[in-house]
């Protein structure tokens, strides 16, 4: 499915429209990425933490660390929530403190749960993008 079709499903269930449906998506993965190239941790909801992760050289004896040499592939990762992403449940899901009525998320129909679940996914792919992004913007010379 694609990136618009998702959004006309979604926007039939809000006050949005589609367009809108994707600028806050767009936003929300573009912003999570800034965030996270500042080296902070963002709390993605029901999808997870978003972490910033780099690899780093060796510095040699005598030598004084440089961020700007000697961290290299800096990236966005996803640390999932494993809970949320498990479709079935299994003998670790026992364990969750199971919720009273009263504190489950209600969803009505099939139908938005399958929209749920689709923008999860794109929500996923535009955080896929968005790592590649800051790989590529660290491979730049600096300005």
């Amino acid at each position: 499915m694609s990136f618009e079709r998702f959004c006309e499903l979604v926007d039939k269930d809000t006050t949005l429209n589609y367009m809108e449906v994707q600028s806050v998506l767009n936003l929300t993965a573009d912003m999570a990425r800034e965030v996270v190239a500042n080296g902070d941790i963002v709390e993605f909801g029901r999808l997870g933490t978003l972490l910033p992760s780099f690899k780093s050289k060796v510095v040699p004896a005598g030598s004084e660390f440089n961020a700007n040499v000697h961290l290299t592939e800096p990236r966005v990762n996803l640390r999932p929530n494993l809970t949320y992403f498990r479709l079935s449940p299994t003998k670790s899901a026992t364990n969750v403190r199971k919720l009273s009525q009263q504190q489950r998320p209600r969803i009505r129909s099939r139908r938005t749960r399958a929209v749920l679940r689709l923008a999860l996914a794109i929500a996923l792919r535009a955080l896929a993008r968005a790592a590649e992004a800051v790989t590529l913007a660290s491979k730049l010379p600096p300005k």
